[in-house]
């Protein structure tokens, strides 16, 4: 309804307003989840609300509320999808240090270092490929590695585009989890 609201004043300023309401629904949503999947054995749901919470959380930027959820949607998992979600939050944890890195005290070696160590871990997946193969996600790396030397530090451009490829990659994951 906020939304719709006839007064401008009454609606949402912004798209990271609603994320941030979205959320809060989400994890009242997740709370109650987890009532009724303990009692019922179906975890689906729980699963199913861990990872859009982690999704919007890494919409704002808010990558360690990304990282608690992920590692709250192993407790829903078994067999090859619980090996799935531990590469999924060492891999996100990967994503964190990154995103920590998205300032202009960030040299260019040290967020390559961090994207091989990314590539690494989710080498079993597709999701590099894809991702490198993207139009908006593959140019990151490659442009800034063509614009700057390893020693040169990052500048706002680089960040910015930083910042989004941790945003992208961490959505890419969970939609390919949930499939």
């Amino acid at each position: 309804m906020k939304c719709l609201a006839k007064r401008k004043e009454q609606r949402y300023r912004n798209v990271h307003e609603l994320r941030i309401d979205l959320a809060d629904y989400l994890k009242a949503a997740y709370k109650k989840s987890l009532a009724v999947s303990s009692r019922a054995g179906d975890k689906r749901r729980s699963v199913f609300y861990c990872a859009n919470l982690a999704t919007l959380n890494a919409s704002t930027g808010d990558f360690n509320e990304m990282l608690k959820h992920v590692d709250e949607l192993k407790n829903y998992v078994d067999g090859e999808m619980l090996k799935l979600a531990e590469r999924m939050a060492n891999s996100f944890r990967l994503i964190l240090k990154l995103s920590t890195k998205c300032n202009k005290n960030a040299k260019v070696r040290d967020i390559n270092r961090i994207y091989r160590e990314l590539k690494g871990i989710v080498v079993e997946e597709d999701i590099i490929k894809e991702m490198e193969e993207d139009e908006d996600l593959g140019m990151v790396i490659r442009e800034m590695n063509a614009e700057l030397r390893e020693e040169e530090y990052l500048d706002e451009k680089h960040i910015e585009n930083l910042r989004y490829f941790c945003t992208k990659f961490t959505e890419m994951w969970i939609a390919r989890f949930l499939r």
